[in-house]
């Protein structure tokens, strides 16, 4: 599925797909054989729902796996800034 949405896409815009969201993006939803599954098919960057941000050093030795932060539209502008920093990441790695 993954592969024949990667051809279509180039198909219709030109342009070559180095990049794919996990639809839902929790860990539930990625596994190290479908990384290795999306990789095969020339996709160089993966980004999860997991809670953002990273350091760049993890992104580099783990690019198919890239947290990334879920913005709302109803997030307040005080809660997009911590979700930004990783605020709450912070708070678990603590507690």
């Amino acid at each position: 599925e993954v592969a024949g949405a990667k051809i279509k896409i180039e198909e219709e815009t030109g342009r070559t797909v180095q990049s794919f969201a996990y639809p839902n993006g929790g860990s539930q939803d990625f596994s190290d054989s479908l990384h290795a599954m999306v990789r095969t098919t020339g996709i160089s960057l993966g980004f999860t729902l997991m809670p953002a941000p990273m350091q760049l050093n993890k992104i580099h030795s783990s690019p198919i796996a890239i947290r990334r932060a879920l913005i709302h539209k109803h997030d307040s502008m005080e809660r997009f800034a911590a979700k930004l920093i990783g605020f709450g990441r912070i708070v678990r790695s603590i507690s």
